[in-house]
Parts: C-alpha cells; structure tokens; sequence
C-alpha cells in the first residue's frame, strides 16, 4: 500500500509470458531457482487463473477487468512458494488497481 493513501492502490505488473521477474537467493541451487520461477504465478497470471475458476467467483471474475480486479479480489502470496499469488474474493475493504 503506498503511504496512508486510501482506497489502498495495488501496483499491477504486466509482462509477456514467461518473461516476468523472480527474486532469488544467489546462493540457491540453481536448477532450484529455474523451478520456482517457472512455477511462480505473478498477478497477471492468477488474473487469467481466476477468470477459469467455475461458478460464482469465476462468474464475477470474467465481469473485471484486469485493473478492476483489486476492487473485488485480494491478492495473496502462496505458502510454498511466496512469489507465486493468487486471488481470492474480499472479505472488506476496498482498492485501486
């Protein structure tokens, strides 16, 4: 969120497939790093995920655009793999995408 603004804005990246930026430890295995990033799912990526989800939430999700999206959907990093995010509907609140 920037700075005590409100609505809460949410930055939105876009990128060309399988172009889109990981951090990594240079320290890790590198076929490690190769994995995670293939397998990390950016905002873009769970937005296209989220408009193939059946029933309700697929519904509404196919009605947003990509910079509506934080308007209805919360974005959320996955336990196992922290740079790959996912949307999931809002409990509260509001935000600008």
């Amino acid at each position: 969120m920037l700075s005590g603004q409100l609505p809460n804005v949410v930055p939105l990246q876009i990128h060309l497939l399988n172009e889109h930026q990981i951090v990594f430890d240079p320290s890790s295995n590198g076929q490690h790093i190769v994995e995670f990033g293939e397998t990390a799912d950016t905002p873009l990526l769970a937005f296209f995920k989220a408009n193939q989800l059946p029933g309700a939430t697929g519904h509404l999700a196919q009605t947003l655009t990509y910079q509506e999206f934080p308007e209805q959907f919360v974005l959320k990093s996955l336990e196992h793999n922290p740079q790959s995010k996912s949307w999931h509907l809002q409990q509260s609140g509001f935000a600008l995408g």
